[in-house]
């Protein structure tokens, strides 16, 4: 499974970031959309409803910026962490020092500098699909923390179906066998199973709920006809919130 190591290699040293990561035409294509109207009704649905200019926000992973370039200017203040000291770098030479921007180099688990009851809303795609549940456990302790009474957080991250562990401890030793075995029962896939851990969307309500936070919503899919989805690889996008105060 995808590890720190493996995830600060990958991001900080081995991925291209074409485009500054703006590069999921092919969740677009698996859904038969166009990938502006898929990105848009994302931003509509997950994003613009939980952040006005009075709002603090916190970006985990944000890559070289492509959902960053639409919290800064929309937020009041946006705290962008990431493992990568290159993407960090990226982003500050992409968005500036202004006021209430905000950049952090972190360990892959936690969030340093980040203050408790200071942020607003929470905001991570296309990260936590490549974590595995101790690392994801250890940043919902961390947005617990750091979220006001009121805060919303919203993840995007694996879905694996069944008990994706318990399959892996059967075929890890199977070779490539054993691998095309494991995408079939937990993502129904022959090929590629895009380094997603093996993680499903009831492992990731529970820490939810274990941390005295609420679950909004689970989806994989949005949009009037449910058109736009992030099933590819079986994905799903956590909406949580922390109560107010009474």
């Amino acid at each position: 499974m995808p590890s720190v190591e493996w995830n600060r290699r990958t991001w900080d040293q081995e991925h291209t970031w074409s485009e500054f990561g703006d590069e999921w035409n092919g969740m677009a294509a698996h859904c038969h959309q166009p990938y502006e109207a898929w990105k848009q009704a994302l931003l509509d649905t997950f994003l613009a409803p939980y952040v006005t200019s009075a709002t603090s926000a916190l970006e985990v992973a944000p890559g070289y910026g492509r959902w960053t370039q639409h919290l800064v200017g929309r937020a009041g203040a946006v705290t962008m962490v990431d493992l990568s000291p290159s993407c960090i770098e990226v982003c500050r030479q992409r968005f500036g020092n202004g006021p209430g921007l905000s950049y952090v180099a972190n360990d892959g688990t936690s969030l340093p500098t980040v203050e408790d009851s200071s942020v607003d809303f929470v905001w991570s795609f296309d990260s936590f699909v490549h974590m595995d549940l101790p690392i994801i456990r250890a940043y919902v302790e961390e947005f617990t923390r750091v979220l006001r009474p009121g805060g919303h957080l919203v993840l995007h991250h694996a879905g694996k179906r069944g008990t994706p562990r318990a399959v892996a401890r059967m075929t890890s030793q199977l070779g490539r066998p054993g691998r095309v075995a494991h995408r079939m029962v937990t993502q129904g896939r022959l090929h590629d199973s895009g380094r997603r851990a093996d993680v499903t969307a009831r492992d990731v309500a529970g820490l939810i709920r274990d941390n005295g936070l609420d679950l909004v919503r689970q989806t994989s899919a949005w949009g009037g006809q449910g058109q736009y989805t992030v099933d590819k690889y079986r994905d799903v996008i956590t909406v949580a919130a922390k109560a107010a105060r009474p």
